[in-house]
């Protein structure tokens, strides 16, 4: 029996007394000890054996995604006999983002990153909040009906044209931004992201633009190479030396079977918390602080239960079986089987999640439902989408954060096939990926 079939055996006894000890009947809070919690701790786990072997002193934990993974570490790290501080460190994309724009040139284009359904006003929301867009908006002769009005990829980048030609515009974007800057740096200064100490972040990966921005931030002070531990990363920046990235399930140029069954959507929302994200940073009483946004309602009792039970399952595993004999890759399994073969029943369970792929995560939409035709998923595959764009078929387009969880629910036929052709179009994009010059 290989390590992984055995830590499978270990993981399903583990699960089953913990669910026949605690009496627990419902779907959704099973699926947690059976899905999310076994699969962040092998990940968490993997992190800090990893931390430990390249003798990192430090390991900084990006809110949000990062929280859950840190109370675990919390949890497992004098079983597996690490001894590293951990800490939080508050931040966001978009608050990242927002210290960057006035650098210019690739990180001013960040602020016109298209989306779904975006419109000015979710640009400007990105740097301002509300007085401030409509001071702006003032200012620079925009009315309600502009602000709101849905935008194409091209009138995202005729606005990104005309405001770099408007000196009043790019007057109000940089000084927002530097105050910004000079914020942040001043709470990574009190977070110790400037120590000496050989330091880490951890987060849950994709493209690698936090990190990015983090070293944007903090080169004026220091030259300071922050080591990020990810659970796999789709592309990596440029200019960032490829050795400070350490991925447990795959890379840019590795593991092409993992991205293409694995959805990130889904783990973000297995890594979810309660609290609000990081808006901005600015001060307060003569400290720095990470300006957090309200917490939406939508998902809060969802991820403080989710939490609550994780770390109930953390200790339960802690005391019956020795953590250390577990294999990692375990958790590839899980997840890649969940993103890529849910069962009805479990899509129903996990699309209690609303989710949003804006910075500032407003517009949440569920992340799969029923409400789907066999053209609109069909076009969200491969085969659809090259019809599309011969202008071969027309389609009222639609999105689906996870396609094989919104297959499953939706009441079409040949779903097979749908999955079929989903699992095409993402072979071919990572393997664009793959290609793409660096």
């Amino acid at each position: 029996m290989n390590y992984i079939k055995k830590t499978k055996k270990v993981m399903n006894n583990l699960i089953s007394g913990f669910l026949e000890e605690n009496k627990i009947t419902n779907e959704f809070e099973r699926a947690v000890v059976t899905t999310i919690a076994p699969s962040l701790i092998l990940y968490t786990k993997w992190v800090l054996e990893d931390a430990k072997k390249n003798e990192f002193k430090k390991l900084l934990f990006l809110m949000r995604d990062g929280k859950i993974l840190y109370d675990i570490a919390e949890i497992i790290k004098t079983p597996l006999n690490v001894n590293i501080d951990n800490s939080i460190l508050y931040c966001s994309r978009n608050s990242l983002r927002q210290a960057c724009y006035h650098q210019g040139g690739s990180l001013f284009d960040l602020l016109f990153v298209y989306s779904i359904n975006i419109s000015l006003n979710n640009i400007l929301e990105r740097l301002f909040d509300t007085k401030e867009i409509e001071t702006f908006c003032k200012k620079v002769n925009i009315t309600r009906a502009e602000l709101l009005k849905p935008l194409t990829k091209q009138e995202v980048l005729n606005y990104k044209r005309d405001f770099l030609d408007n000196p009043i515009a790019m007057e109000l974007i940089n000084e927002k931004s530097k105050y910004v800057y000079e914020c942040c740096k001043g709470y990574f200064n009190a977070c110790g992201v400037l120590s000496p100490e050989k330091t880490a972040v951890v987060d849950v990966g994709w493209m690698g633009s936090m990190i990015k921005n983090i070293h944007n931030i903090i080169k004026s002070d220091s030259d300071k190479q922050i080591h990020s531990y990810f659970y796999g990363m789709y592309s990596t920046p440029r200019d960032i030396n490829k050795k400070v990235f350490h991925n447990f399930a795959f890379t840019r140029r590795t593991h092409l079977g993992n991205k293409v069954l694995f959805n990130n959507n889904l783990f973000e929302c297995f890594c979810g918390d309660a609290q609000g994200t990081t808006l901005s940073y600015g001060k307060d009483k003569g400290e720095y602080i990470p300006i957090l946004e309200t917490p939406d309602e939508t998902n809060i009792e969802i991820y403080k239960k989710q939490q609550k039970i994780i770390l109930a399952f953390t200790k339960y595993l802690v005391s019956q079986v020795d953590i250390n004999l577990l294999n990692n890759k375990y958790a590839i399994k899980i997840l890649n089987r969940i993103s890529s073969k849910p069962t009805r029943e479990e899509s129903e369970i996990f699309s209690v999640y609303k989710f949003s792929d804006l910075t500032n995560e407003k517009s949440l939409y569920p992340l799969c439902s029923s409400d789907f035709t066999f053209k609109q998923l069909f076009c969200c595959g491969l085969i659809g989408r090259i019809l599309m764009k011969l202008r071969l078929i027309k389609v009222d387009f639609k999105y689906a954060y996870w396609i094989e969880g919104s297959i499953q629910l939706s009441n079409v036929k040949h779903k097979k096939f749908l999955i079929f052709n989903h699992r095409l179009f993402m072979l071919c994009k990572h393997i664009v990926y793959l290609f793409k010059k660096r």
